[in-house]
């Protein structure tokens, strides 16, 4: 039980408490790598309260620029529909869908044709569409060409 009393300093709120009762349950490195980006999120915490609401837009436009690829429900993959777009889970492209939607097809009629689809998967479709009109319309384009 090393672990234990090597964290116990650390246990100064609630949560750290829960997370130090899970270290000496368990002992793992799993559990001491939950402690310790539990700790280093803390931190993090403690230093975004201290920054300016400019800085703190600042950092959110940076953070926003990491995850620019990063989507709910809609994954690219580079040897799959060649990296389109593709709802998760599938192989059903963002830009197929929006041409449907674009000749008049209705979300039930889109539902129908694909059964594997559920509503939440269209949602993700329009709103991946909304953010990215670009690239979906180039995709369409280069489509319709070959």
């Amino acid at each position: 039980m090393q672990i234990t009393s090597k964290f116990s300093n650390f246990s100064r709120n609630g949560l750290l408490k829960k997370y130090y009762i899970c270290i000496c349950l368990y002992a793992d490195p799993f559990s001491l790598n939950i402690l310790i980006m539990i700790l280093s999120l803390n931190k993090v915490e403690a230093l975004i309260s201290k920054l300016s609401s400019t800085k703190k837009a600042l950092l959110l436009n940076h953070i926003s620029k990491e995850l620019g690829d990063i989507f709910p429900g809609i994954e690219k993959t580079h040897n799959v529909c060649g990296g389109s777009a593709c709802i998760i889970r599938t192989r059903i492209p963002v830009w197929t869908l929006v041409s449907f939607k674009k000749l008049g097809m209705s979300n039930s009629a889109l539902l129908a044709s694909y059964p594997t689809l559920r509503q939440q998967d269209l949602n993700n479709a329009w709103a991946y569409y909304k953010a990215n009109k670009k690239e979906i319309d180039l995709d369409i384009k280069e489509n319709d060409e070959a």
